[in-house]
C-alpha cells in the first residue's frame, strides 16, 4: 500500500516520491473557542481528515498539519492558543521550503482559518520571487457555507461560529466529543455601539467598518453567535462529502498545472 502521509515515510520513500510529483496537500488550521458546544481543535481536523480522504483518491501526499495560528480574535477564552502574525508566517514559509527542498513543486495548502489567509499570501509571493514557484491555497472553509445553503434546515439560524458548518461538521469528524443534546442558541449582539454587525465586523451606511473587535465584545457568554440547534452529523457528512469532491478534482487540475515559472 502506497503511503500518504509525510510525516510516516522514511527519507528514501520521500526521495522516490518526487519522482512522481505528486501534489502535497499541507492542512493548516488554528486552536481556538467554537462556542459552547464545538470542540476548539475544529479547524485543524477539518483540512487534515480532508487532505487524507482526498490524497486516497488522488495520489497525493499529506503532509503534517500545522495546528496552530493567529486567532487573537478568540484569545479571551481558555484554551484558544494563539501565535503572533509573524511567526505564522515563518512557519508557513519554513515548511514551504522544506518541502521545495526535497524536490516537490506542487504545493497546496489547506488553509481553514480566514486571519491566516495574509499570511499565506506574503508566503506565495516571497516563494514566487525567490524559488519562481507558484503555491496554491484555499480556505475549505469557504466551501462548506455553500453546501449548507443546501441541507440546513435553517441556513440564516444556523450559520454562525461556534454553530453551523462547523458544529455540523464536527459531529461528522469526531462524534463522541461533541453534545449538543442541551445546546441553545448562541446570545450574540447585534449591534457594537449602535453599529449594526455583520458576523463580527461593523456597517456603516452598508459598508464594513474594520475595527480591532474580539468575539469577547460581542458574544462574552458563549463565544459564539448563530443556532447550534439546527446542526447534525448527517448534515456535516454531506458538507464533508461535497468538500471532499471539489478538492479531489481541483488536486487533478493542479497537478497538471506548470508551477515553475
Amino acid at each position: 500500500m502506497q503511503k500518504i502521509h509525510w510525516h510516516l515515510m522514511t527519507w528514501q520513500e520521500i526521495r522516490e516520491a518526487q519522482k512522481r510529483q505528486p501534489v502535497v496537500l499541507i492542512p493548516a488550521g488554528t486552536i481556538e473557542t467554537q462556542g459552547p458546544y464545538t470542540y476548539i481543535g475544529l479547524e485543524c481536523v477539518v483540512p487534515e481528515r480532508l487532505a487524507e480522504e482526498v490524497a486516497q483518491r488522488t495520489n497525493a501526499i499529506v503532509a503534517p498539519t500545522i495546528p496552530f495560528g493567529d486567532s487573537a480574535l478568540f484569545k479571551d477564552y481558555p484554551g484558544t492558543i494563539t501565535l503572533r502574525p509573524e511567526l505564522v508566517r515563518e512557519i508557513y514559509e519554513d515548511v514551504v521550503r522544506s518541502i521545495l527542498r526535497a524536490g516537490f513543486d506542487h504545493l497546496l495548502f489547506l488553509a481553514m482559518h480566514v486571519p491566516n489567509q495574509p499570511m499565506m499570501e506574503h508566503v506565495a509571493h516571497k516563494v514566487r520571487d525567490e524559488y519562481g514557484v507558484m503555491i496554491a491555497w484555499i480556505n475549505p472553509g469557504r466551501l462548506a457555507p455553500a453546501v449548507m445553503k443546501e441541507v440546513s434546515p435553517n441556513y440564516a439560524a444556523a450559520r454562525g461560529h461556534g454553530a453551523d458548518p462547523g458544529l455540523s461538521l464536527a459531529m461528522y469528524l469526531e462524534p463522541n466529543m461533541v453534545d449538543i443534546a442541551n445546546a441553545v442558541q448562541n446570545v450574540a449582539a447585534s449591534e457594537y455601539q449602535g453599529l449594526p454587525l455583520d458576523a463580527m465586523t461593523p456597517v456603516f451606511n452598508g459598508f464594513p467598518l474594520n475595527m480591532a473587535i474580539r468575539m469577547q465584545d460581542i458574544s462574552p457568554q458563549s463565544g459564539g453567535y448563530g443556532d447550534p440547534t439546527y446542526g447534525s452529523a448527517d448534515q456535516g457528512k454531506e458538507i464533508f462529502n461535497r468538500m471532499v469532491e471539489h478538492v479531489s478534482g481541483l488536486v487533478e487540475r493542479f497537478s497538471g498545472m506548470e508551477t515553475r515559472l
